[in-house]
């Protein structure tokens, strides 16, 4: 009987989907800011600070910090589990990488809506 290798969501299809749909969010989100410095000269502290204190602006940036962590931990558990057979190896990989995901995602929510 084969074991069954946790991934994100056990599923192999599922995973591929969120993959994908954060890569396109991800996508729309920086071609939205790369439009927004294109077409706004203007990029001082007080341009920057009104656009990341909007907080459609904030709540897109959580997304896309949120959307980036799913990737990379779909990705990383996929490189992992093809590259790195001793089991301990790759469990010491996958539970270092998600612990720094998650305090990233900390820190930029702390960012963002921090004092």
């Amino acid at each position: 009987m084969v074991k069954s290798v946790t991934s994100l969501t056990r599923n192999g299809l599922r995973d591929w989907l969120i993959q994908n749909m954060t890569a396109f969010f991800m996508a729309v989100y920086i071609i939205t800011l790369v439009s927004y410095l294109i077409f706004n000269p203007v990029h001082d502290y007080y341009s920057w600070h009104l656009l990341f204190t909007a907080t459609w602006m904030r709540i897109a940036t959580l997304l896309f910090f949120l959307f980036l962590i799913l990737h990379t931990r779909i990705g990383l558990w996929t490189i992992a589990t093809d590259y790195l057979k001793l089991t301990v190896l790759r469990v010491s990989f996958l539970v270092i990488t998600s612990l720094v995901l998650v305090g990233s995602f900390i820190w930029a929510m702390n960012i963002l809506w921090g004092a």
